[in-house]
């Protein structure tokens, strides 16, 4: 998983931490301290989303 460190130590046990922690560092923090988006279009998120939810195109339906 991608979560998770050596000696299996999970910083963020509970996935709506973990999907909380993720999205307000890509796209609030980042945004926010360097003017640019955080998404380097993985698609990771799509991939892992319940709803599956294309949040890249959402981003750019949103930019424009």
């Amino acid at each position: 998983e991608f979560h998770e460190v050596t000696g299996g130590h999970d910083f963020q046990p509970a996935i709506k931490n973990r999907i909380h922690f993720w999205y307000y560092h890509k796209f609030a923090r980042i945004p926010k301290e360097f003017n640019l988006t955080g998404c380097v279009g993985c698609k990771r998120c799509h991939l892992v989303c319940p709803a599956d939810i294309d949040i890249q195109k959402v981003l750019e339906a949103v930019m424009k």
